[in-house]
């Protein structure tokens, strides 16, 4: 067929939306229970340095959201600012000074 891709595919059983496998989501951190879709968030330790910069201001970052599409670095500021959607929509946050606690 024109325009379909047949790679495998992975659905979401609360929404619907298809991810495909090449993505290799974590298979620990993703859960499907019949309607229900749970996503675990570990910790993890990677160390800031002096050059990783808040990707809104340019502040340097103190909160690094991995995220399906890639990793977004924030301040303190923006981190707070953004905290509902990121805890949301972060497959996992470093936030080693607890600033979204």
């Amino acid at each position: 067929m024109a325009g379909s891709d047949s790679s495998p595919t992975v659905t979401c059983c609360a929404s619907g939306v298809k991810a495909p496998q090449s993505w290799n989501l974590p298979q620990d951190t993703v859960h499907n229970r019949g309607m229900e879709t749970t996503i675990e968030r570990t910790e993890q330790t990677q160390t800031f340095t002096a050059a990783d910069r808040c990707d809104a201001c340019g502040a340097a970052a103190q909160v690094r959201a991995n995220l399906i599409s890639g990793e977004l670095l924030f301040c303190g500021h923006h981190a707070r600012q953004f905290q509902e959607k990121l805890v949301q929509q972060a497959v996992s946050l470093d936030d080693p000074q607890g600033l979204l606690k």
